[in-house]
């Protein structure tokens, strides 16, 4: 039973962004406490065991929970990261092709293993309202530094928004390795397309 609480306090805890301190405040006990119950060396109470079910319940938090879901569990190499480029999710194509375990990936500040050309588009990204919702999708071509810190590759990725229930936008990342001779025949204009909301017609 305390793999299962374990287990799903840290999964709400990763989906919802929160620290083990933030959610202990939630719940009105201490980070310690938290910390325990991730551990597995204690179990909540059964009141608390409650209080938790009703927390997780919420059907906001739920589709959220589906959505984070859904990145664990696709068939190829996503991940999603907020605005400060954490990542929040990522599944196990993601991972491997990182060269690290799906866990590892999927809490990583991502940023410190930006090159310059990522840190410039992601840059771009922001200056033009990716993080607010004026942006569809964010075609980009790159090269980047892997998390498992292997040598520098590159690829293709699709930067869509999505827009969390707390109103939040994240950023999620579907992306494929293409040859370094590939990526060099790209004009400059052509490794960053993006499409605003405002063009999209159905």
């Amino acid at each position: 039973m305390s793999q299962c609480w374990r287990d799903q306090i840290r999964r709400y805890r990763r989906v919802h962004g929160l620290t083990q301190a933030a959610f202990g405040e939630q719940l009105n006990v201490e980070q310690a406490t938290v910390s325990r119950w991730e551990r597995g060396t204690h179990v909540p109470e059964l009141g608390m065991q409650r209080r938790l079910r009703d927390l997780m319940r919420d059907p906001s938090s739920r589709s959220d929970l589906a959505f984070f879901h859904r990145i664990q569990c696709a068939l190829s190499a996503v991940k999603v990261a907020n605005r400060s480029a954490v990542n929040m999710a990522a599944s196990s194509q993601a991972a491997q092709m990182h060269g690290v375990h799906l866990a590892d990936l999927a809490q990583c500040d991502y940023r410190r293993y930006f090159t310059d050309l990522l840190e410039a588009q992601w840059g771009i990204a922001c200056q033009n309202g990716f993080f607010a919702g004026e942006v569809a999708s964010i075609k980009v071509a790159n090269y980047w530094r892997p998390a498992g810190g292997t040598q520098i590759r590159h690829c293709i990725s699709y930067w869509t928004p999505t827009r969390l229930n707390d109103g939040e936008y994240v950023l999620v990342s579907e992306f494929r390795e293409i040859e370094k001779d590939y990526f060099e025949t790209l004009s400059p204009e052509g490794r960053v397309v993006m499409v605003f909301m405002d063009e999209i017609v159905f």
